[in-house]
């Protein structure tokens, strides 16, 4: 088979699994449909599709499977929203999923924390893990009124050392809606950060700072038999990205939330160095390609997919990508590091 045929088989077979997973007519069919999914990165992969093509038909295979869900076990008058790297269109085989709603007023929070609980014991059974952090519509704290959830990002604003607040608005930032709506998130995170200086340099702070995990040489060099390139890099392009885009004021609430259209909207507004951009989207791309390729390898042998790349036996090309990517995003962060 040719590259150009392989690569439309490819794509014919992911069209094909989100149209299955959408028109899932119960959680057994769903389930059955939601198998498609590993295999259709592994085909992408196979054809060298490129890693923010492959990220975005992960993630947006998983958002078809969460609309279906709830879908599955409606409740009326509740949107929700997928957060973190399905949010920004970037998830692979291994990340997990964790969710949000809003409310309209009046409707009772215990019957959308059950509503969210079935749902994510469904996408559990389709191979689609909930956030170990809990970031889950079965939680109180992720299912608000659009009143709600203003009062409490004008209080994580305010007093952005409590309560996780950092964290809140950081995966707010990244929400996006579940199924056909593409209505942005109901409270704007940028506009309630536009007003409070303090709230914004915590966040570049933590965006900036000079992470540890950063420095691959004990793993590169065996000291440690395996080395995780999201913990290592990707986690820390991501922060700075989303930081330094909720600094540009110009940008519009619907905006693409991925971590590429972020480093270029900052260039165009100034907010990073034309230079530093390319250097973060650089190595996004070639460190997600290494995280691509290693999850495929895994799926093809009939291992779960995980972000842990065995030292031994990793290509010296391979560790020379994650050295040299984890020295440049070190030396973008330290040159914008906030005090």
């Amino acid at each position: 088979m040719s590259v150009s045929a392989a690569r439309a088989a490819a794509h014919a077979a992911r069209g094909a699994a989100s149209r299955r997973i959408a028109t899932a007519e119960d959680d057994d069919a769903l389930v059955a449909a939601c198998a498609a999914i590993a295999p259709v990165i592994v085909e992408l992969e196979a054809v060298r599709e490129s890693p923010i093509d492959v990220a975005a038909a992960h993630a947006d295979l998983v958002r078809t499977a969460t609309a279906r869900a709830v879908a599955l076990r409606p409740e009326p008058e509740v949107e929700w929203f997928v957060l973190g790297s399905v949010g920004r269109r970037e998830s692979l085989p291994s990340s997990d999923v964790e969710t949000a709603a809003v409310i309209a007023d009046g409707v009772e929070v215990g019957r959308v924390t059950a509503q969210g609980a079935a749902v994510h014991r469904l996408l559990g059974r389709c191979g689609l893990r909930p956030d170990p952090h809990h970031a889950l519509v079965s939680q109180r704290r992720f299912v608000r009124t659009t009143a709600d959830w203003a009062t409490a990002v004008r209080g994580w604003v305010r007093n952005p050392f409590d309560d996780s607040a950092v964290i809140m608005l950081s995966l707010l930032a990244d929400a996006t809606a579940v199924g056909g709506s593409a209505s942005p998130f109901s409270v704007d995170v940028r506009a309630a950060l536009s007003g409070d200086d303090r709230a914004r340099r915590l966040m570049g702070r933590e965006a900036t700072r000079d992470y540890p995990r950063l420095r691959l040489r004990d793993s590169l060099f065996r000291r440690v038999t395996t080395v995780d390139p999201k913990d290592t890099v990707i986690s820390a392009i991501v922060s700075l990205a989303r930081w330094v885009d909720l600094e540009c004021a110009d940008t519009p609430p619907d905006a693409e939330r991925s971590t590429p259209a972020r480093l270029s909207r900052a260039a165009a507004s100034g907010g990073l160095r034309e230079d530093d951009a390319r250097t973060l989207a650089r190595a996004f791309d070639q460190v997600q390609r290494i995280r691509i390729t290693h999850q495929a390898d895994r799926l093809r042998a009939g291992q779960p997919a995980d972000d842990l790349l065995p030292v031994v036996g990793t290509t010296p090309v391979t560790r020379s990508v994650l050295a040299s990517a984890a020295r440049e995003v070190t030396a973008v962060r330290r040159g914008l590091a906030i005090p």
